[in-house]
């Protein structure tokens, strides 16, 4: 199961050389955790030797963080082939802590048999802004998925609304004539919900279409 992890979206990496002295050994989810921050800046895993918590007490000059808390932060040391840098993000506890949360996820399902102009995506209701569904807890929308059928090419959207509004999250489709697929995941807390506000979805379309299928992930607490 996902976890919510990008609510700590600060990661800085430093260049720097050897010499740190390195504690502890990581678990196997924070480990991997490092490692895909590294990545993302250009670290391939397949170059990645060894990840280790460094000291804060520790530090080589060419790192200067007074007044960081390492309760919440922590520094990692990850080893390549071709250099070594230090990851900032959350420190075990908090990560430990976080991991441990459980969250429920659910799916809303939207669909239509098909069209050529843009509308609302039925439910057992039908269509409509407010034939949605009736979110009865506190929670997010983390992810969305498109399937459709285009009869030719064209760009297709599938918006999501939230009671009258659209919210920027969505389904942007070059579609080509035939199967198309589209998905779309993003972390709690960024697209959120209350007891009774409504979720619909609504298809944009510049081409016609034989069929649409559109489910939505919901994450609560």
């Amino acid at each position: 199961m996902k976890r919510g992890f990008f609510i700590f979206g600060f990661a800085l990496i430093l260049l720097t050389i050897s010499g740190v002295f390195a504690e502890s050994v990581l678990s196997d989810d924070l480990n991997n955790f490092v490692k895909k921050i590294a990545e993302k800046k250009g670290i391939s895993e397949a170059e990645i030797k060894n990840v280790s918590r460094v000291d804060f007490n520790e530090l080589p000059d060419e790192i200067n963080l007074k007044n960081i808390d390492d309760n919440s932060l922590g520094l990692y040391k990850v080893e390549s082939e071709n250099d070594s840098v230090f990851v900032i993000t959350v420190s075990k506890e908090t990560f430990e802590k976080i991991n441990s949360q459980s969250y429920s996820r659910a799916f809303l399902n939207f669909g239509l048999s098909g069209g050529n102009s843009s509308v609302f995506m039925e439910t057992i209701l039908g269509s409509g802004i407010n034939n949605g569904y009736v979110m009865m807890r506190e929670g997010s929308i983390t992810g969305i998925s498109t399937n459709l059928y285009a009869e030719e090419n064209g760009d297709i959207e599938i918006i999501i609304y939230k009671n009258n509004n659209p919210v920027g999250f969505r389904n942007v489709i070059p579609a080509v004539q035939g199967t198309n697929v589209d998905f779309d995941t993003q972390s709690e807390g960024l697209v959120t919900f209350q007891p009774g506000d409504v979720i619909s979805t609504y298809i944009k379309t510049e081409t016609g279409f034989k069929g649409a299928s559109t489910l939505l992930e919901i994450t609560t607490k």
